[in-house]
């Protein structure tokens, strides 16, 4: 069984991912489709500017989040709930996912952005309702929701979510 020849295509956010394609698929062998059966993902034509920007965000949040889990559970209370903490765990691991994604060139950045995008819009918005409980300024908190507010509104624009 012969093997196919491979070409080596540049990533778009860093010029430093780069991925191996089957000869002659163009963008790379996840190209969306499976036997025909997928469609390809929509491409908004990021500027590397603007996913190296989503990228931080998503680098930022991400430390945030797992920054504020100690926090949270060193204040007990509403701040400590197993749902919350949940959030900022997810919030984290969705945020790594869409960053690698992005630094690794993929197409199916969109997908992952979307998802990022929904996960910290309501962590931003669970963590500002700890702040709206009345117990005043929580530095630690103010950060989780705006890092998280960053990232939903970056990630918006990576999964071509534009309004």
């Amino acid at each position: 069984m012969e093997s196919s020849p491979v070409k080596i295509i540049s990533g778009a956010a860093t010029g430093a991912a780069h991925k191996l394609a089957p000869a002659g698929t163009g963008t790379g062998a996840a190209a969306g489709t499976s036997g025909g059966k997928t469609a390809a993902p929509p491409s908004c034509g990021h500027p590397a500017k603007h996913m190296d920007a989503c990228i931080e965000a998503c680098r930022n949040c991400e430390r945030v989040c797992l920054d504020t889990i100690p926090h949270c559970l060193g204040k007990g209370g509403h701040h400590a709930r197993a749902d919350h903490i949940m959030l900022l765990m997810n919030c984290a691991a969705i945020c790594a996912t869409s960053a690698r994604f992005m630094i690794s060139g993929s197409h199916l950045h969109v997908y992952t952005c979307a998802a990022c995008k929904e996960v910290c819009a309501a962590c931003a918005d669970d963590c500002a309702g700890m702040l709206a409980g009345g117990e005043g300024a929580d530095d630690p908190m103010v950060r989780c929701v705006a890092a998280c507010r960053d990232c939903a509104t970056s990630c918006a624009d990576m999964a071509c979510a534009r309004a």
